[in-house]
């Protein structure tokens, strides 16, 4: 079992090298592997949109489409302007060997309880990196 740091003596964190990403030197590495990351910026919004925000975004229905042209140019990486929240648009990235790296919060003051429960929930899933 790795040991694990104390943080402020509030809570505990494993050591670096178990954790399924860290950064070593000037690489990235991923469950044991150093990554190069191509990525993209997503934020998937129709024509037409007059505003895109938080309300816009259309993950679910641009993922299939986009995620086959980010998987044709090498892309295995995305970051998002808005958090994505959707199990099964992460399934989808995943399937295609793209990893996210997910907003948490967008604007304004951040409500903690509801950026908790974005991570919580979305923690665990193999897609999300950071």
């Amino acid at each position: 079992m790795a040991w694990v740091v104390p943080i402020l003596g509030l809570l505990t964190v494993p050591s670096v090298s178990s954790l399924p990403a860290f950064v070593k030197g000037r690489e990235l590495i991923v469950n044991g592997k150093a990554v190069a990351l191509k990525g993209v910026n997503w934020n998937p919004v129709r024509k037409g949109t007059t505003r895109q925000g938080w309300n816009d975004v259309d993950f679910r229905g641009f993922v299939e489409v986009d995620s086959e042209l980010m998987e044709a140019a090498g892309i295995n990486a995305l970051r998002t302007y808005e958090p994505i929240s959707d199990m099964e648009v992460l399934d989808v990235l995943w399937h295609k060997g793209i990893q996210v790296l997910n907003t948490a919060y967008i604007a304004d003051e951040p409500d903690h309880n509801s950026i908790l429960a974005l991570v919580n929930k979305l923690k665990d899933h193999p897609a999300i990196l950071m």
